[in-house]
């Protein structure tokens, strides 16, 4: 848990000074995100509960890590990826590679989309 408090700390401003100028009462996000977890650790979540319907319904109570539920809970509506994949894949697996083995071809595909993060020479 100290991990993700680390990663999300790090999204909302990592100041961990109090503000002396500012209202008492006020809250860095950083200690707002804490409070917000130490309540969520506290709660018990139904296995059977839909996550993303849970988490709208307690978003006023987490206005935070809910931001944080929507973008790591939420699954693409696209099947572009697979498409690029299996289009690769086509090309790379021909007719004219007929010498290809399973292995060299793998490394193919994979290369072909991480090609992007491949360093040039």
């Amino acid at each position: 848990m100290g991990a993700l408090f680390a990663k999300l700390s790090s999204y909302t401003g990592s100041s961990t000074s109090s503000t002396t100028d500012a209202e008492p009462d006020a809250e860095t996000p950083r200690e707002r995100l804490k409070r917000e977890m130490v309540q969520y650790e506290q709660l018990n979540v139904e296995k059977d509960a839909d996550i993303l319907i849970w988490w709208k319904v307690l978003e006023p109570n987490f206005p935070l890590l809910s931001k944080f539920s929507r973008k790591y809970l939420a699954v693409p509506a696209t099947s572009t990826e697979s498409e690029r994949l299996y289009s690769l894949a086509g090309l790379v697996i021909s007719y004219l590679r007929t010498c290809l083995t399973g292995e060299h071809a793998e490394w193919l595909i994979f290369l072909g989309m991480n090609k992007d993060y491949v360093p040039k020479p």
